[in-house]
């Protein structure tokens, strides 16, 4: 800053008297201002810029404009009215009237331009003394992070009245522990870079910031001293964590983008040492990238009814939340809603996209999920235990397209309809079935059916499914009450694995060509029918102690056969022949062993013929302990059956 040297309040250029040597009559037609400063009360001062019939000074934002002293120079014998020096308040715009010597007028404009005082550094403030000093500097823009109070130590700062002056923190504005006074006077504090209360400052009970704007990185509270934090004027925010028992009100109503958002009282929470507050409201939130609102047993508002497009939403825990309305979002990378024991209406009726997973769990008294536009869950769609919830069509109705899907103790009644939806990974009803009477399905499902019972003796047969035609899996789990698997009429590829962990007596598919393997583990199965079944890729076992009635017409190709019992204490005791194999002639590993009656292996006699049966496949670690074990050499003999 450039300092002027000081000059009269009317500086009178020449003489007013001239002598007889004068060359030039003086004609008096100049009516200019030559020089203007203003002076402040630590002799500071701060030249005027001079352009045409302005007159601009610029000078620190927090100076006392009224202690301000004018220092000026005019033309040769010019006036001016009101005189500069008689001026007390400059914070406002002066006009000014030079007048020349043969009375000419010239009006002039004098603006002040304030100037912000930056301090390029860290600010490190421990003690009361340290404030003192720093509030002479009159600094209201720090170009570093302030910190205040010592991270360790007895208490040190209580008093920051003296920040009033502060606007901007280009970086953090850190609280430590020892700190033990209040942020009030910081309300005039406009935008900051993050905020960051480090413990617990026993004094720090709120974080009123009226006038904050902007919060460009983090705001993190983990205090459980701290019961209000208010930012009315904040319209943008990076990452807001606040975790406290304490916490009873949180307001941003402005608030219109947002990081990842954070609120939760102590984890492992009891009914005294809880949260108290009551109301989560963001009237204004557009976007965030994360909102997570957990273990607040006393809320009983969540307000996010303008909230459009937003990352992760994580919902969970909450005693009192009756309504949770994102009724106007459109897209979302997850959305997690758990454990909240009375909410009873999901709003989310726009919702069109989710880039992730969706899950809805532990909610006893959900009664409506409104959705009605969801097309596409590219991974995972997951809704249990929610035993109020009598249909799921709400948010099926327009699904084009999912990842994978689980429903789990949901009572739903009547038809299932995925038919329209591309499904790219499994399809799981678990213990949901008892009232499904029909299941419709696109021609292929990429990964897994899977039926799980979830050991309900009750349900004695599947729903009826309709459409599907290949898919990688078929699975029926925990069905004590089922006797029969029949798999649906339009079947015709399984490319990895039937299989069933159940007690069922017989299994069918009428129109199934195709399989990877099939695997029925069942201790009273007695009939296997594929009247179609051409290919076995992998493991055909047919293991049962009542195993009789076995028919594979059309079967070529098995990758592994497995027949019989599975140890000398539980034997096949109905299979006499094998018979259902004459159409084999191909495979490439085989186990026949423990069938107690077993005495006819002419259904292998084309495989044997084939050559696929040779010596090495055929021995007595893989034929044994039937009531006939022939010799490879009785095989190709044509001794087929028992002498």
């Amino acid at each position: 800053m450039k300092t002027i040297k000081q000059s009269f309040g009317a500086v009178i250029i020449g003489t007013l008297l001239f002598s007889g040597c004068t060359k030039e009559h003086f004609e008096g037609l100049d009516n200019y201002f030559l020089e203007f400063s203003l002076q402040s009360a630590d002799k500071m001062v701060y030249e005027g810029k001079i352009t045409d019939n302005v007159i601009e000074v610029s000078m620190p934002k927090n100076l006392e404009m009224d202690k301000l002293t004018a220092k000026y120079m005019l033309s040769e014998l010019a006036t001016i009215d009101p005189k500069p020096e008689t001026i007390k308040e400059w914070s406002g715009e002066q006009r000014l009237t030079v007048t020349s010597y043969n009375g000419t007028k010239r009006d002039y404009k004098v603006k002040i331009l304030k100037e912000d005082v930056v301090l390029g550094d860290n600010v490190f403030l421990q003690t009361d003394e340290e404030v003192d000093v720093f509030a002479k500097k009159k600094i209201n823009i720090i170009n570093g992070n302030l910190i205040i109070g010592a991270e360790k130590g007895t208490d040190s700062i209580s008093n920051i009245d003296a920040l009033n002056l502060l606007n901007e923190i280009k970086y953090k504005l850190i609280v430590n522990p020892t700190f033990k006074g209040d942020l009030k006077p910081l309300q005039n504090l406009r935008s900051v870079g993050g905020i960051m209360v480090n413990g617990e400052p026993k004094q720090l009970k709120e974080i009123v910031l009226p006038n904050l704007q902007y919060l460009f990185e983090d705001f993190i509270s983990r205090s459980n001293n701290i019961s209000k934090i208010s930012f009315d004027a904040l319209t943008s925010a990076g990452n807001i964590t606040v975790k406290s028992t304490q916490l009873a009100e949180f307001s941003a109503p402005k608030l219109e983008r947002a990081g990842q958002m954070s609120f939760s009282g102590k984890e492992g929470w009891s009914e005294v040492d809880v949260s108290t507050i009551k109301e989560i409201s963001f009237p204004n939130l557009q976007s965030c990238k994360k909102l997570d609102i957990k273990n607040l047993l006393n809320l009983e508002t969540i307000d996010l009814e303008k909230l459009e497009n937003a990352g992760d939403v994580n919902i969970a825990n909450l005693k009192m939340v009756s309504l949770l309305n994102m009724g106007l979002m459109k897209t979302a990378n997850k959305i997690n809603v758990e454990r909240c024991e009375e909410l009873k209406d999901l709003k989310i009726a726009l919702l069109k996209s989710v880039n992730d997973r969706i899950t809805i769990s532990n909610c006893p008294n959900l009664e409506n999920i409104s959705t009605t536009m969801l097309e596409e869950v590219n991974q995972y769609m997951g809704i249990s235990e929610c035993p109020k919830i009598t249909s799921i069509d709400p948010l099926l109705s327009h699904l084009k397209l999912i990842g994978n899907i689980r429903i789990y103790k949901i009572p739903h009644k009547g038809e299932i309809d995925l038919s329209g939806v591309t499904i790219n990974g499994s399809v799981e009803f678990v213990g949901s079935l008892a009232d499904v009477t029909k299941i419709k399905l696109p021609k292929l499902i990429q990964k897994t059916l899977e039926l799980n019972f979830a050991s309900d003796p009750s349900i004695t047969q599947l729903p009826l499914i309709t459409g599907l035609e290949e898919c990688e899996n078929f699975r029926v789990q925990n069905a004590p009450g089922i006797t029969e698997i029949v798999l649906p009429a339009s079947l015709k590829k399984i490319s990895n694995s039937l299989s069933s962990y159940s007690n069922v007596t017989a299994v069918s598919g009428e129109n199934l060509l195709e399989a990877g393997e099939i695997s029925i583990s069942s201790n009273e199965l007695a009939s296997m029918s594929f009247p179609n079944l051409e290919k076995v890729i992998g493991k055909l076992s047919l293991f049962g102690k009542f195993l009789e009635a076995v028919y594979l017409p059309k079967l070529t190709s098995v990758g592994n056969l497995e027949v019989g019992g599975s140890w000398s204490g539980w034997q096949n005791e109905k299979l006499t022949d094998l018979s259902f194999l004459a159409a084999l002639t191909s495979v490439e590993k085989l186990e026949i062993k423990f069938c107690k009656f077993l005495t006819d292996f002419s259904g292998l006699k084309k495989a044997v013929e084939s050559g696929s049966i040779t010596e090495k496949k055929w021995n007595g670690n893989t034929v044994h302990d039937n009531a006939y074990n022939p010799t490879f050499e009785d095989l190709k003999a044509g001794r087929y059956v028992k002498p």
